[in-house]
């Protein structure tokens, strides 16, 4: 039987710069030939949006005496408040270098790492009149986004006002 090739341990990466990844590893120690692997990109992120990347599809090698390779996932922060976005990377092949047979793990063939969002934040940005009179004064409090940042869709604030009545 071949030796396997499996994908697994994510780390996910945050738009604020962290660095996440996933390891492609080789079964039964060390490669005894240089491998190379190929894989596809799916999910909810988009490369070149959300990711640093250009592409669906993707190569990666173990070099002879490694045991796994790490592929790297920088975000990118795009001032959207879009919450967390997946990116599934699946392996498609594994080539020995040499001549080396490898069997993709059929159950290790899949796995996902998440973006996480650090957009959704709001701010409170004040409240006027601060004493409401009876029958009915209003009160006002304004909302808004911090600097620099886009909603892609409608935002619903919860709210609570509370207070005495003498």
């Amino acid at each position: 039987m071949a030796e396997q090739i499996s994908i697994g341990n994510p780390v996910n990466a945050t738009e604020r710069g962290a660095y996440g990844g996933i390891d492609i590893m080789v079964s039964g120690g060390s490669a005894t030939e240089d491998i190379s692997i190929t894989y596809t990109v799916s999910g909810s992120a988009q490369p070149g949006t959300d990711f640093f990347g250009s592409s669906w599809t993707g190569s990666t090698t173990i070099f002879a005496g490694a045991t796994s390779v790490n592929i790297l996932l920088g975000a990118i922060n795009d001032n959207l408040i879009e919450g967390n976005e997946s990116v599934v990377i699946t392996l498609t092949g594994a080539t020995g270098l040499s001549g080396g047979s490898y069997d993709i793990s059929s159950s290790a063939a899949v796995d996902s790492m998440m973006i996480i969002d650090d957009d959704n934040e709001m701010a409170l940005l004040g409240v006027s009149g601060n004493q409401a009179q009876e029958p009915a004064s209003p009160m006002m409090a304004r909302f808004s986004l911090p600097g620099g940042l886009t909603a892609p869709e409608d935002i619903t604030i919860t709210y609570t006002a509370g207070g005495t009545t003498a």
